[in-house]
């Protein structure tokens, strides 16, 4: 009788455990789908920063005037921004 009860609560103790690991596996998994939504957010963020960057310089080339106050500041405003390379 002590090893029927004894198994029936490993059983007991196996069977939570089990259900333990499938909410981690859930977690895990909703934890990826948000990386990877956040690392897809990331790329069009970047790539939209170059793109004004790349207008500004235009912008900037078309203006064409360095003594000009705003050119120097658009000057300016290039050498600041732009993506941040990333380390992976």
């Amino acid at each position: 009788y002590r090893r029927m009860a004894f198994n029936a609560q490993l059983q007991d103790e196996n069977a939570e455990l089990g259900q333990q690991l499938d909410a981690a596996n859930t977690l895990i998994n909703k934890y990826r789908e948000e990386t990877t939504y956040l690392r897809q957010q990331l790329a069009e963020r970047d790539a939209q920063i170059v793109l004004l960057r790349d207008g500004l310089a235009m912008a900037v080339s078309i203006i064409g005037h360095p003594d000009d106050y705003g050119t120097k500041h658009m000057q300016k405003i290039l050498a600041t921004t732009g993506p941040k390379e990333q380390e992976e």
